[in-house]
């Protein structure tokens, strides 16, 4: 299983508008555009910055806007929680990096790079970016993949969530019982962590250092008429009060 952002360079086309707010300029919106497509989609945004996040990413309400031009279907996402990060946009922030100041006025576009990424076949890494407001990958490994959306800050210890739409001809397709309604995919975020060559997924609860569970899922490829469901492996993590130490117990669900 591969997860791809995109190989090539990518240009955001600024537009801006301004609104007054008292003595000071408000930020309203800012409008990018890529310049290619992705997945076959030309894909623009409006995006109203709010708050700074870890200095490396500005978070606001955005709207996505994509266009599917072989099938010349459009369709929108709207995102409470969306991020870029802070190098993307022509903002001008304080001394402390926490607080945007103002935007910086440039004619010309921004260029972007988008790196690729590949998971390992044989580890277990980190699901999904918050370098970008969305990507693709395939859920379910049925060959079509998935749209998801980060929602940053909105998860356990302030991670992003990934949250998942079907796709079907350039749309969104919401099929009665979709499989992103159920688990492991509604649980989705930062922490989580997948094994394409083992085809498994990992929900992680981080409740400290020493203590937390790891869902480990695992698909059943040989039930066909209910492909997405799992049996799963529970590890929970403690700590042993007379040693000091973390202690794994692992539990088995059908």
């Amino acid at each position: 299983m591969s997860f791809k952002i995109g190989t090539s360079l990518f240009y955001l086309f600024i537009l801006f508008s301004l609104t007054s707010f008292g003595s000071k300029k408000k930020i309203e919106n800012i409008h990018l555009q890529y310049s290619e497509l992705i997945e076959g989609y030309r894909i623009s945004f409006k995006f109203s910055p709010k708050v700074v996040y870890y200095e490396d990413n500005i978070i606001g309400r955005g709207t996505i806007y994509f266009h599917h031009l072989k099938t010349n279907q459009k369709f929108k996402v709207y995102n409470p929680m969306m991020g870029f990060p802070t190098r993307v946009l022509p903002l001008k922030l304080s001394k402390n990096k926490r607080t945007i100041t103002r935007l910086i006025k440039r004619n010309k576009s921004l260029h972007y790079i988008f790196k690729a990424k590949t998971l390992s076949k044989t580890e277990f890494e980190n699901f999904g970016t918050t370098k970008v407001p969305f990507f693709f990958y395939d859920l379910n490994l049925d060959g079509v993949k998935e749209l998801l959306i980060p929602q940053m800050n909105s998860g356990q210890r302030g991670v992003a969530i990934f949250k998942p739409y079907e796709l079907k001809d350039g749309k969104l397709f919401f099929p009665k019982n979709s499989f992103i309604k159920k688990k492991p995919f509604t649980e989705l975020d930062e922490m989580s962590k997948i094994n394409s060559n083992k085809r498994t997924i990992i929900i992680h609860g981080s409740n400290g250092a020493c203590q937390g569970t790891d869902k480990i899922y695992t698909f059943d490829v040989m039930n066909k008429s209910t492909p997405f469901v799992y049996s799963y492996l529970t590890k929970e993590v403690a700590i042993n009060h007379s040693t000091g130490k973390c202690i794994t117990k692992t539990f088995k669900i059908n």
